[in-house]
């Protein structure tokens, strides 16, 4: 049988995974790995009411759920919103670094507007 046929069906290809360190999760991982320093990933999962393989699977680029962010949070000593915070602007410093855009919009400019609709207001 051929490489990349199954029974007659020939295979997808593969979807093309966005690279780690461009997801908001990832980002939020190296936040959380950072603001962690020499506390042991156990220790965290203690404070955060969650499990190590959580703690891990959060530092490995996994978006975590709201619950255990808040958990997190107030393991580490600060708010949900400053995590999310810190690693938007790590995107936002890194995409800078590689010459890219950044994946966030910026926040001085109008906000979008839906299909159909035009800023400009009829009088």
């Amino acid at each position: 049988m051929r490489p990349g046929i199954v029974r007659g069906v020939e295979r997808q290809p593969r979807r093309q995974r966005t690279p780690p360190r461009a997801t908001l999760g990832a980002a939020i991982g190296r936040v959380v790995r950072r603001r962690r320093g020499d506390v042991p990933q156990q220790e965290l999962g203690d404070r955060a009411g969650t499990t190590v393989v959580n703690v891990s699977r959060i530092e490995h680029g996994q978006t975590p759920r709201l619950g255990v962010l808040e958990g997190m949070a107030r393991a580490l000593g600060t708010r949900p919103s400053t995590l999310l915070r810190e690693a938007e602007d790590l995107q936002v410093q890194e995409a800078k670094e590689k010459g890219a855009e950044p994946p966030w919009p910026d926040e001085t400019s109008p906000p979008d507007t839906p299909a159909g609709e035009s800023n400009e207001r009829s009088v």
